[in-house]
């Protein structure tokens, strides 16, 4: 869904004339939000790959975890009971 969608989600889409600047402001900061670079600050991603490194990113990452054992202890939580209820 895009801006103008979300606009019309929040206020419908009959148009008051009194709500034109609530309107005006929201689709402005939804349009913001749109972009890859808001986007991240805003959800607090530690990263935003370029579409032209993609494949060097996947790479390196999959070089790291290809040395680590398939299950490794990391990967699972831990237990809540040595063993198990009868």
């Amino acid at each position: 869904m895009g801006a103008a969608g979300a606009i019309n989600v929040i206020f419908g889409k009959v148009e008051d004339g009194h709500a034109q600047p609530e309107r005006r402001a929201l689709y402005e900061h939804f349009k913001e939000l749109e972009k890859p670079i808001g986007a991240a600050q805003e959800m607090k991603l530690d990263d935003v790959i370029d579409p032209r490194d993609t494949r060097l990113v996947l790479l390196h990452t999959l070089d790291l975890v290809a040395g680590q054992p398939p299950y490794s202890r990391r990967a699972l939580p831990p237990k809540k009971r040595g063993i198990s209820p009868v």
